[in-house]
């Protein structure tokens, strides 16, 4: 099914699923009045996941389907997010990156047939897509 992320100013992530038309169903995150207090989290979550960021969260892609489900946000507190849904759980792993102090407003991914710019043992140009994320 269909599935929508969204960035909130209050430093979370929220993730629905869409189960029926104009139906959707929170799969990850917590509503906004549920995490008023919470602190970063960098471990293991399930679908009530505390608030991921200190500052608001500016954008969040979801990563090309060939990597299973991932999404990326960014964050005025200048961290980028992963968050990587378990293949056989329904727990959500989240990872960050350091970028840049200053914030990060923008983020996006690389199509998966992107190369990664090395030859194989048999001289083949970009055999192997490895994920990459730009930010702004």
């Amino acid at each position: 099914g269909s599935l929508l992320a969204s960035a909130s100013f209050d430093g979370s992530i929220l993730i629905h699923r869409e189960t029926s038309p104009r139906e959707w169903t929170l799969i990850y995150g917590q509503p906004p009045s549920a995490n008023a207090s919470s602190a970063p989290s960098n471990q293991n979550a399930s679908s009530s996941t505390q608030t991921l960021h200190e500052s608001s969260v500016n954008d969040v892609s979801f990563a090309p389907h060939e990597y299973g489900l991932v999404l990326a946000g960014c964050s005025s507190d200048g961290k980028v997010s992963i968050l990587t849904h378990g293949e056989d759980s329904n727990d959500w792993i989240v990872e960050y990156i350091q970028d840049n102090a200053m914030g990060v407003n923008s983020i996006s991914w690389a199509p998966f047939t992107a190369y990664d710019g090395t030859m194989n043992d048999s001289g083949d140009e970009g055999a192997k897509s490895q994920m990459r994320l730009v930010t702004g």
